[in-house]
């Protein structure tokens, strides 16, 4: 097969300094390539650990905000980062749930759980996760409500679940002081029948 050039050509090529600086500025271009894409791959990789990062400072720079905003509405900060247990059952087996609210507050004689929340999302009621996070804090602490402090709108609100809820305290003391009025009636009736009865 006839050569396409003569090693007298290359050398001759190969001799001529342009032709090694055409070499270098591709080698250079070929390891700046490289580089460049090592360098999005690492950046890439590490960018939801970076947002996270960065969420998990912001939410902590609002929950230390929060505080001032909870004493600027009068109420009086008890305890943060307020550690509960309670206890659920599935088909009667008992399951322990722990839980950790923002802060325990307490105003008029009433005590409240504050939840902090920031972001476009968590701070509105339409967001699922928010929502049944309060729920879940009104069922298992034995408080006198929820408030929902949104650090994007610096704004305090209390949150009423209804009276399947926010009523389970005051039914139960219904029904209990109905049943020692029944005893007291009931006992009024049995002595007064029993004073004329001796008479």
């Amino acid at each position: 097969m006839k050569r396409l050039i003569s090693q007298q050509e290359i050398n001759r090529i190969m001799a001529h300094p342009a032709f090694w600086q055409v070499l270098g500025v591709l080698c250079v271009s070929i390891l700046c390539l490289w580089v460049i894409v090592r360098f999005w791959r690492w950046w890439v990789s590490g960018s939801d650990e970076r947002a996270l990062k960065r969420r998990q400072r912001r939410a902590f720079r609002a929950e230390e905000d929060a505080a001032g905003v909870l004493r600027a509405h009068g109420y009086t900060v008890i305890s943060d980062q307020v550690e509960h247990s309670w206890t659920i059952h599935q088909n009667g087996e008992p399951f322990e749930v722990d839980l950790r609210a923002d802060y325990l507050v307490s105003r008029g004689g009433k005590r409240y759980i504050a939840e902090v929340k920031s972001g476009m999302c968590a701070p509105s009621l339409s967001t699922a996760a928010t929502r049944r996070q309060l729920l879940e804090y009104r069922v298992a602490y034995n408080v006198d409500g929820i408030l929902l402090v949104d650090m994007e709108a610096v704004e305090l609100s209390r949150v009423d679940f209804g009276d399947r809820v926010e009523g389970r305290e005051i039914s139960s003391r219904g029904t209990f002081l109905g049943v020692v009025m029944g005893m007291l009636v009931g006992g009024s009736v049995v002595g007064v029948y029993m004073f004329l009865y001796l008479l």
